[in-house]
């Protein structure tokens, strides 16, 4: 892979201190898994959901959580944290994860274009592309700014982070989400468990 390779042959001697990883990003958000989807899209003005971004990684430092909630998101542009356990470490951040090196991980998860024929350039949300861009340069000045981070320490605890996400992204649909999953608030690890399960099902 080519981050195992980086990490190994390629990496500058002063090491590294954020690994920021950008995967099929730059797609609209597949919806068919939400509850209701065709209604919502009629009704509630669903588009709006299709700028969500997943990030996994902010437990693999203690300061990530807070960064990310520091750096104002561009308008429109929604983004939904999440522990990268919940999609085991997949290429290209397990390369980051198994040298210690803080990560983030962004993406909208697979598509039903994905790696087929009709997979075309006309099918990307650029808008969605622009507003990731300007966020992860805001991300990455913010961080410059920063105390030098210190390596990956044990998995931090962002359940707090992560529902705060969750709710902040949905807006009046996160009730809904929570009565499909079977919780009844994204509270604690149990929840968040059930609930990234519950969608990872509906994907698959």
């Amino acid at each position: 892979m080519g981050s195992s390779y980086f990490i190994d042959h390629q990496l500058d001697p002063r090491d590294a201190d954020l690994s920021m990883i950008f995967k099929t990003v730059g797609h609209d958000l597949p919806l068919s898994w939400m509850p209701y989807a065709g209604l919502l899209a009629r009704d509630l003005g669903i588009p709006a959901l299709k700028d969500i971004v997943f990030v996994t990684g902010a437990e693999s430092n203690a300061d990530l959580a807070t960064l990310l909630d520091r750096v104002p998101l561009p308008e429109r542009l929604k983004l939904i944290a999440t522990l990268n356990r919940y999609i085991r470490n997949v290429s290209p951040q397990d390369a980051f994860s198994r040298n210690r090196v803080p990560f983030l991980f962004f993406s909208c998860g697979r598509w039903e274009h994905h790696q087929e024929p009709r997979d075309d350039l006309d099918l990307l949300n650029y808008a969605k592309m622009a507003r990731l861009a300007h966020y992860s340069f805001d991300l990455t000045c913010q961080f410059d700014t920063e105390p030098s981070v210190p390596g990956h320490r044990e998995p931090e605890e962002t359940v707090a982070f992560e529902a705060s996400t969750f709710k902040k992204s949905l807006g009046e649909l996160y009730p809904l989400l929570c009565e499909w999953a079977g919780v009844n608030d994204m509270d604690d690890r149990e929840a968040l468990d059930r609930m990234a399960a519950q969608i990872l099902a509906a994907q698959i």
